[in-house]
């Protein structure tokens, strides 16, 4: 028999000044999770600046986010 597995991650987008991206990713996220409260961690996490780029750009605003889940059929 088949099992089905089921992964959640949450993905989140931040913009810089330098006009470049950055993601972060979290696995298994709370099924909780509303909008508004990962707009306010993201906006807590630019506001301490401790996030940056690849080049060392600070990021300066949230831009999206979202959960993606994959599904899978292990079949043996």
């Amino acid at each position: 028999m088949a099992e089905i597995v089921t992964s959640r991650k949450l993905i989140s987008e931040y913009g810089t000044d330098a006009d470049t991206n950055r993601r972060q990713t979290l696995r298994n996220p709370l099924p909780s999770l509303d909008a508004e409260q990962v707009s306010n961690a993201m906006d807590v996490i630019v506001g301490t600046g401790a996030l940056m780029d690849s080049k060392g750009n600070a990021v300066t605003v949230a831009k999206s986010a979202w959960i993606e889940t994959v599904t899978q059929e292990l079949l043996f």
